[in-house]
């Protein structure tokens, strides 16, 4: 017969057959052959076997005869005190060798619930330790079940309909806890692999970008601010003020400022135009909403994402031609140092009567002819007394300690059914330019809301 040994390796009971023994060290052989030193307060049980496998034969028959439940219930409600397997055996089996006490601890280890384990020592679990054990299984068990549930799901062709949809509001930064263990599964970023996964089954279009849906850009609003934005109706005064002049990129769409210049006893008067969008909205009305969500216009070689409805902000708040709009207007008076005499501020509708491009206004600026016969000598020299006003505006600046700072900018436009790129640079010294960006900061410092 051969000595075999139960120790504990790791915190887990392996089994060995003694090789060698001395006073402070094992060597014993596990049941694939490896040989193992171990010392000897690790080692929980003895036996006398023919071999490892006869053992575990005799054990795996034994255990199963042990009622983990029935032997927690045999002790007193109270009695939290630490006990040997060897105990626990003889209360149940009314025999404490080796044999039925391996068979009793490796019973309770197996079932986890009723006893607490602790080195070669027992404890006995409360009842309300017992309770929130199982309900805690319970938990772990049903997030398995979903777990098998959503890998399945996910590997289904076509995608659930109701799971590309869940699938599409996680990628939007809409937490889903129940999908996060199976998308973990996936391997590599879970977030590009939905996205492949959404454009193989169909449910993103050819076109669409990761980052963009990452940011939860959205070209359209929900139909709900669609239909809030169609429905809103301001009535004009019969007669609006005048807006001479606004200036911006030909593809612009939300045409925010225009300007007027004009001489006014012996100060040039400036009213610059804000495009108030704010008439349109209300506080915690859908725009609002859904505003306050998207944050800011988001522009990208691929595409313009619209803060407000493009109903809104590309028309019914946009500065165009022709149109009455509403307005905050600001009125400065400069001398000709371009000093601040006075200025006024005021909400108002205002109707725009022309509009450049920047390239339309520096060649009127360098008084070439490159505006198609819409410039005439009067808007030049109204463009060039604008120049001259925020250059010095621009030089006082300076001078107080301002930072001018100046970077390459580029647009960059993406056909996204060609996959055309066209890439231009923008020129930021360009005179148009310096003198809109004027205007602007010299708003800014003046309105007072």
């Amino acid at each position: 017969m051969a000595v075999i040994v139960e120790y504990l390796s790791e915190e887990e009971l392996a089994t060995g057959q003694v090789a060698e023994e001395d006073a402070k060290r094992l060597q014993v052989r596990d049941v694939h052959g490896r040989v193992q030193r171990v010392a000897p307060d690790k080692v929980l049980f003895r036996h006398h076997a023919p071999s490892i496998a006869a053992l575990l034969t005799q054990l795996e028959a034994l255990q199963a005869s042990v009622d983990v439940g029935l032997l927690w219930a045999a002790l007193e409600d109270d009695d939290a005190s630490p006990r040997e397997a060897s105990q626990l055996a003889r209360l149940f089996f009314e025999r404490d060798d080796a044999l039925h006490s391996s068979a009793v601890y490796r019973a309770v280890l197996t079932d986890r619930v009723f006893f607490r384990r602790r080195g070669r020592q027992l404890t006995r679990r409360s009842p309300t330790e017992i309770e929130q054990l199982r309900q805690m299984r319970a938990a772990e068990q049903r997030s398995a079940a979903e777990l098998a549930t959503t890998q399945a799901a996910l590997s289904a062709r076509p995608l659930d309909a109701a799971l590309a949809q869940r699938l599409e509001r996680w990628l939007r930064g809409q937490p889903d806890r129940a999908l996060d263990p199976g998308l973990a599964t996936l391997g590599g970023d879970p977030a590009e692999q939905v996205f492949e996964l959404l454009l193989r089954d169909g449910r993103l279009p050819p076109t669409a970008d990761l980052e963009v849906i990452r940011a939860d850009l959205r070209e359209a609003p929900p139909p709900a601010v669609l239909a809030h934005a169609e429905a809103l109706e301001l009535t004009a005064p019969d007669a609006p003020l005048t807006a001479e002049l606004a200036i911006d990129d030909p593809d612009t769409r939300e045409v925010d400022d225009a300007v007027s210049i004009s001489a006014d006893a012996g100060l040039w008067r400036l009213d610059i135009d804000i495009a108030d969008a704010t008439a349109y909205v209300r506080p915690g009305d859908p725009i609002d909403q859904e505003a306050a969500r998207r944050a800011t216009t988001v522009y990208l070689p691929t595409g313009r994402y619209y803060m407000l409805p493009e109903r809104i902000s590309c028309e019914r708040a946009s500065l165009l031609v022709g149109a009455a709009r509403p307005v905050l207007r600001t009125s400065v008076w400069l001398d000709e140092d371009a000093n601040v005499v006075r200025s006024s501020w005021q909400r108002a509708w205002v109707t725009l009567r022309q509009r450049l491009s920047y390239e339309q206004a520096d060649a009127l600026l360098a008084d070439t002819s490159a505006t198609d016969g819409a410039a005439t000598d009067a808007l030049a020299g109204k463009l060039r007394r604008l120049e001259a006003l925020t250059q010095a505006r621009r030089e006082q600046r300076r001078k107080r300690g301002a930072l001018v700072l100046q970077r390459h900018e580029w647009k960059i436009v993406v056909q996204r059914e060609t996959a055309a790129i066209e890439v231009r640079p923008i020129e930021p010294a360009s005179p148009a330019r310096r003198m809109v960006a004027e205007l602007m900061i010299l708003t800014l410092s003046l309105i007072h809301i």
